[in-house]
């Protein structure tokens, strides 16, 4: 139906709209990232845009994309990595994989700075509240947990079970108890302790 087919190509649409704002978002690192003097944030905003690409590429793979089960080498989707008008190619679905799975691993590496995973403790006196609460941001251990999301879809066991091993015995994310569950007033119903 026609409702459906606007809704599809609305989901697309968006998707690709912020990836062209993340894009934007990084190529005004490269060209004028000096005006962030704090120290730490240019990394941290690179690796938190380059996570929360590969993210949504991620997401477009799956829902347009063929299987990586069902045919690896099937086209699939444009990997846009510029704030531009050119058109870019069609990749297959392991090309698709492949440059996500770039875009986490350099995300990775830009997050070691991350408060979360260095454990350096960071008061509002210190900041102005982006080192705080890394817990709510892409952080060092959500693009871990999302690699590890990206190789078991590829199969690729090994490495998903080193990703998923990181962050689970990293001690950050606490497994919600059944205590925190039980009162009404105060039950911890997103299981907050377990968010990456």
């Amino acid at each position: 139906t026609t409702s459906s087919k606007n809704a599809i190509a609305e989901i697309w649409l968006k998707l690709y709209n912020e990836i062209a704002n993340i894009n934007n978002f990084l190529q005004y690192l490269e060209s004028n990232g000096d005006v962030i003097v704090t120290e730490g944030y240019r990394d941290l905003m690179k690796g938190e845009a380059l996570g929360l690409r590969a993210f949504h590429y991620f997401d477009l793979l799956r829902l347009f994309g063929a299987s990586y089960a069902e045919n690896p080498t099937k086209m699939a989707i444009p990997y846009v990595t510029a704030y531009t008008s050119d058109v870019f190619p069609q990749r297959t679905v392991t090309d698709v994989l492949g440059m996500v799975l770039e875009d986490l691993k350099a995300a990775s590496d830009y997050l070691k700075s991350d408060p979360l995973y260095t454990g350096k403790a960071v008061s509002e006196t210190d900041d102005n509240g982006y080192l705080l609460n890394r817990q709510v941001h892409l952080n060092y251990y959500a693009v871990k947990g999302l690699m590890a999301r990206v190789y078991l879809y590829k199969k690729d066991y090994a490495n998903a079970a080193l990703c998923a091993t990181e962050v689970v015995e990293s001690g950050k994310f606490k497994w919600v108890e059944q205590s925190n569950l039980t009162n009404e007033k105060t039950a911890d119903l997103s299981f907050s302790t377990e968010h990456l």
